[in-house]
């Protein structure tokens, strides 16, 4: 099927369910839909990185599952971080993470 990862693979379907959250005006926060950033490969300073440290900077809970995103499954590449440093650090040095 054409273009099958928009929808076949979790990062297609989570960008395409919060596009389609944010297009019609409902609150992804009262939505199924985790919570979830998609960070680049080597480039933490991205819009999405300023919107997770947002986020970490204002929430108590402090133990995040960093997952890489391409290519991965069987959850092979899993980290659990607890600090913003370990994080960054993780983020900037393999492929793209959610």
């Amino acid at each position: 099927m054409e273009n099958n990862k928009e929808l076949c693979n979790k990062e297609g379907l989570h960008r395409n369910l919060k596009e389609y959250y944010v297009k019609n005006n409902i609150d992804i926060s009262k939505s199924l839909l985790p919570l979830t950033f998609h960070i680049t490969h080597n480039d933490p300073m991205t819009d999405e990185w300023d919107e997770f440290e947002k986020y970490f900077n204002s929430h108590d809970e402090k133990v995040y599952i960093i997952k890489p995103g391409t290519n991965s499954n069987k959850g092979y590449g899993i980290k659990v971080c607890n600090n913003l440093k370990d994080i960054k650090e993780y983020t900037s040095n393999t492929e793209k993470h959610s």
